[in-house]
């Protein structure tokens, strides 16, 4: 009986040990998936910045379809961030409907995630406005972050696009640039990747921005971003002790 008790007791620490290590593994972030009606969401945030200016601030909720204000996209199932109903402001939106949905002459991908990045003649005269995804560090750890930024509308202004380590507004930290492109095309994009060390509170921000001071609203890119924790060494010995464990209490059994 105390025999029995015993590999139990064995078997319940072992299992434990193996499931705390097993979580870590599985923290990983989703733009797309994460998606929510509040702002912060989770980890995620959806942010304005104005350029060279100390303006910034969250994005207001809005369901598309809820007023007449933007005529040509009053379809259920597309979700958005954006400032203040203004036909040129910025927006993050999410396409829930679950297939693809056309207006302003671009298609937004079913359960994907798109911009719209705001332009001079907008908030503060002569002033461009950036959309920012930002996602921040639940705690000190090491975090890869992977994304891919694709064009669905240029109307002939490109857009740039920049990924940043902990973004300071308005400048940022000389060295929290991680990559710049500039998309020219519809359908053209760049992926990136790194690994970094990050406090908790510090953040990636995935940033996109019209390269020409020009009025063009409708400029559109998609963002599939996702941030993994990095496992500590302590996790993976952890990990490897359970499942060496169980593998000699198994071998003892048999014996």
């Amino acid at each position: 009986m105390v025999r029995i008790i015993k590999s139990t007791i064995m078997l319940a620490v072992l299992g434990l040990v193996i499931l705390t290590a097993t979580a870590s593994f599985a923290q990983t972030w989703n733009a797309a998936s994460d998606w929510g009606i509040t702002n912060p969401s989770g980890q995620w945030s959806y942010m304005y910045h104005y350029y060279g200016t100390n303006g910034r601030g969250l994005l207001d909720w809005h369901q598309w379809g809820d007023t007449a204000q933007y005529v040509n996209y009053s379809n259920a199932g597309l979700d958005a961030w954006e400032y203040g109903l203004q036909y040129d402001s910025p927006v993050v939106l999410k396409n829930v409907s679950g297939s693809d949905v056309t207006g302003f002459g671009m298609v937004a991908p079913a359960g994907k995630v798109l911009v719209q990045p705001s332009n001079t003649g907008w908030g503060f005269a002569g002033w461009d406005c950036l959309v920012n995804v930002v996602w921040t560090a639940p705690a000190a750890g090491t975090y890869t972050y992977n994304v891919t930024f694709t064009g669905r509308r240029t109307l002939g202004s490109a857009l740039w696009t920049y990924v940043y380590k902990d973004y300071n507004w308005p400048i940022g930290q000389p060295d929290a640039l991680q990559s710049m492109d500039t998309i020219t095309a519809n359908g053209q994009s760049f992926s990136h990747t790194g690994t970094i060390n990050l406090l908790a509170g510090q953040t990636f921000d995935f940033l996109v921005n019209n390269k020409d001071s020009v009025l063009l609203p409708d400029n559109w890119c998609q963002i599939d971003a996702t941030v993994s924790l990095v496992p500590e060494p302590g996790t993976l010995f952890a990990l490897g002790t359970g499942i060496f464990g169980l593998a000699g209490f198994a071998f003892r059994r048999r014996k």
